[in-house]
């Protein structure tokens, strides 16, 4: 039967360095683990997707994503909170292969790349001098998606064989509430 990948998800985790630019910006790069040759059934995409559940292939997903956020310090700090706002691009690749489990199909191929555009309110809380948990909702603004579809079915021929469609959305349905720990070494 079809299955309906959810967006929320509470266990996608990444790695993030930042720097401060001066007293008032932030530059942040964000690196998520990626996933490799894993399930359908196991990885953690971006966006809805729809799967149709055949034992006839297996399905094996590689997905790497990364961001890049500017955080701007919007208050001062209050107690042991301050408020900032974030504009940031995150470029993804996603890769979906069906490997056929009896001879006569074929291997099918979607890969996905693009990038998300988002702002990003934060609400920082200063456990110590060092220690700081970040809360922040991004909310998406622009997306541009390249999607890719290939097979090896000699039956199909022509544009048919090897397919590329971009799509964009303003404002697309993908929210996320992240929440960060971060340790300051200086």
């Amino acid at each position: 039967g079809e299955r309906n990948e959810s967006v929320f998800q509470a266990n996608r985790f990444s790695f993030a360095i930042q720097y401060h630019a001066d007293r008032k910006f932030t530059h942040e790069l964000e690196v998520f683990l990626p996933e490799t040759n894993k399930s359908a059934d196991e990885t953690k995409f971006p966006f809805r997707h729809s799967f149709t559940d055949n034992p006839d292939y297996k399905v094996n997903v590689d997905a790497y994503a990364v961001r890049y956020e500017v955080i701007e310090r919007i208050s001062r700090k209050n107690g042991n909170i301050t408020f900032h706002t974030g504009l940031s691009v995150n470029p993804f690749y996603y890769k979906i292969t069906n490997e056929p489990q009896i001879n006569f199909l074929y291997k099918e191929q979607f890969t996905n790349f693009g990038f998300t555009l988002a702002l990003a309110p934060h609400i920082k809380f200063h456990l110590s001098d060092r220690v700081r948990l970040n809360v922040n909702i991004p909310i998406s603004i622009y997306t541009l998606r390249v999607e890719e579809f290939k097979t090896d079915d000699p039956a199909v021929s022509g544009p048919s064989k090897e397919e590329q469609k971009a799509n964009h959305r303003l404002l697309p349905n993908v929210y996320s509430l992240r929440v960060g720990l971060s340790y300051q070494f200086n």
